[in-house]
């Protein structure tokens, strides 16, 4: 089975057969050069090059004059154009800077992911969905330590200042988070503001990372048992979270994040829970299921109430390899020195 054909990452799958019908997203393509580019780090090879070209013109092709990356395209190549996510354009923004900052990327894929993210700048400061600034804040991270500049930090401060904001207005005692309630990929909030502290030294911005991971970690772990805020109904402030259906994305978000605050604050709860998130993939969940398929190196769309869901679409397998590679890279670099410094 292969996802991605010669235009970009095919959305979805039944079972394990790509549905070609379901097209392409920005979200997916996105994703997929964030894999490649780790991949290449750890492995030192590059057969992720025309995958990575392949990626990085699908990103060309869904950007507009104005700067806009719009998220889905069919299977004609068409751009819906109706439709405009600032999440997808977040993520994508990430994905650039990262490819920026990856080594064994050629200096020509790099030149043009950043004059696609270079072309993206005026937009940043009208954005204002809370993944989207907080995907945009580690996309100038790593982009800024590709390129340093100052108005990459003053972006970044802007952005973080955000975030800041939106936390002051919505915790409280027993609501240490952004909003009044929890969707998908939730720890990539309290993720942006410890690396805006790593390229600041803001202390506030670490003081809120820990506290609004560690209220994220109060709700998602159980018994060392990683159970991810499911997205039948998410959770609302002062009603009940929902079990399912649980999402791979936000299992990969959640070890990325707590890899990075251990980086930080070497804090040993946040590797064991990184480490027991990853092991969601691998039957650890309120399931006692694999929802990764070592037969078949595919990763089912998630947990439902009796079974995992059998389909192996874009998002789902590329959030495994994504959480796989981000503790493979952590392992390698932690003998040596951090991996995010």
């Amino acid at each position: 089975m292969t996802l991605t054909d010669d235009f970009g990452v095919i959305q979805f799958a039944k079972n394990i057969n790509p549905d070609t019908d379901s097209g392409y997203s920005l979200d997916d393509n996105a994703r997929a050069i964030i894999v490649c580019c780790m991949h290449s780090t750890i492995f030192k090879n590059n057969p992720e090059i025309n995958l990575l070209k392949t990626y990085i013109d699908f990103i060309k092709h869904v950007q507009q004059p104005d700067g806009k990356l719009y998220n889905f395209v069919d299977y004609n190549k068409k751009v819906n154009l109706e439709q405009w996510s600032e999440d997808a354009h977040g993520r994508a923004i990430w994905s650039l800077g990262f490819l920026i900052f990856s080594k064994g990327v050629s200096q020509e894929l790099k030149n043009q992911a950043e004059q696609i993210l270079c072309k993206t700048f005026n937009l940043m400061k009208n954005i204002k969905s809370p993944r989207a600034v907080a995907f945009i804040i580690l996309g100038l991270y790593f982009y800024n330590k590709a390129k340093p500049c100052p108005e990459n930090i003053s972006k970044i401060r802007e952005s973080a200042d955000h975030l800041i904001s939106l936390y002051n207005d919505n915790s409280s005692d027993d609501w240490n988070w952004f909003e009044s309630y929890l969707t998908y990929s939730n720890s990539k909030l309290p993720e942006s503001l410890f690396y805006s502290y790593l390229i600041t030294k803001n202390k506030k911005y670490l003081e809120i990372a820990e506290s609004s991971l560690d209220f994220l970690i109060s709700i998602t772990f159980k018994n060392e048992v990683f159970s991810p805020v499911g997205s039948n109904g998410w959770y609302q402030k002062n009603n009940q979270k929902s079990s399912f259906a649980q999402q791979p994305v936000d299992t990969a978000s959640m070890v990325q994040t707590l890899v990075l605050a251990y980086d930080i604050t070497k804090k040993e709860s946040y590797l064991k829970n990184a480490i027991n998130a990853f092991q969601w993939f691998l039957g650890k969940n309120v399931l006692n299921q694999a929802v990764y398929n070592e037969s078949n190196g595919g990763c089912h769309d998630g947990i439902e109430e009796i079974s995992v869901n059998i389909n192996q679409g874009a998002e789902s397998t590329i959030s495994y390899l994504m959480a796989r590679l981000s503790l493979n890279l952590f392992l390698r670099e932690s003998n040596n020195s951090s991996m995010f410094s």
